[in-house]
């Protein structure tokens, strides 16, 4: 059976379908086409993980069949078992591709910058940004791969402790930093996480900017305190027009 890659490589034309399908996500045409076996292979993996990503990502994990990923694949029975082993290995393969895209895309918006809390501002307004354009790929990585069974929560687990590990770096931005307790990055990245997933089940219709700049103080202000986180997502992440920044008090 074919495993999904464990280097976090990834196609992004698996998240950014345009209207005509390229050709390593087209059906391939019936009978005799004298196209090289990798083409096909990866033809057919990628069209598989492009139906998983529309089957998980609308009718969710549970609620899937392999007969669902067959269907919307346009591939036989033992073609996706050629790839994979079952749905949950269909989902893995996708949190991996999925994992490696946001990194690729969260790296790519803070390149120009050192500073670590402007780097948070601008991967989180990014990531934020990705996710509310596509709700498919949200669901999938803020709801799906919390429900689904052992091999995808190991995977799932893995990734938290990697974004963990880059957010304790915050630790030392303040002079209370090591003070901090243990637990508060995976307490900061669960709750991030749950966020997203409300927005997305919800279909809250909240502007992305705005979200992106209250996770982001949110993430910041254990090691910046609250006002300076504000402060510096402010300057940082652009105002959005549709909704007022919280006042001071909440609101109240």
């Amino acid at each position: 059976m074919g495993q999904p890659p464990s280097d976090g490589s990834w196609d992004p034309v698996l998240f950014r379908q345009p209207p005509a399908l390229p050709p390593a996500l087209a059906k391939l045409p019936a009978g005799r086409h004298h196209l090289p076996p990798e083409f096909v292979r990866d033809n057919q993996r990628n069209r598989i993980l492009a139906a998983a990503l529309e089957v998980f990502g609308t009718r969710g994990f549970v609620a899937s069949s392999v007969q669902d990923l067959i269907r919307e694949a346009h591939v036989s029975r033992g073609t996706l078992y050629e790839h994979f082993m079952g749905k949950e290995e269909c989902l893995l393969a996708l949190l991996d591709l999925a994992a490696g895209f946001l990194r690729a895309e969260a790296a790519a918006a803070a390149a120009e910058e050192e500073e670590w809390a402007i780097k948070l501002c601008l991967s989180t307004e990014r990531i934020v940004a990705i996710l509310a354009e596509d709700q498919r790929l949200a669901r999938v990585c803020a709801v799906e791969v919390w429900i689904a069974g052992d091999q995808v929560r190991a995977r799932r687990e893995s990734l938290m402790t990697e974004v963990v590990e880059a957010m304790r770096a915050g630790r030392t931005e303040s002079s209370w930093g090591s003070q901090l307790p243990e637990l508060l990055e995976t307490l900061l990245f669960t709750g991030v996480v749950s966020v997203l997933g409300l927005h997305v089940l919800r279909a809250t219709g909240r502007d992305p900017g705005t979200v992106a700049a209250e996770l982001a103080e949110i993430l910041l202000a254990p090691y910046l305190g609250q006002a300076d986180a504000r402060e510096l997502v402010r300057s940082t992440l652009p105002v959005s027009a549709s909704e007022p920044p919280p006042t001071p008090d909440g609101g109240r």
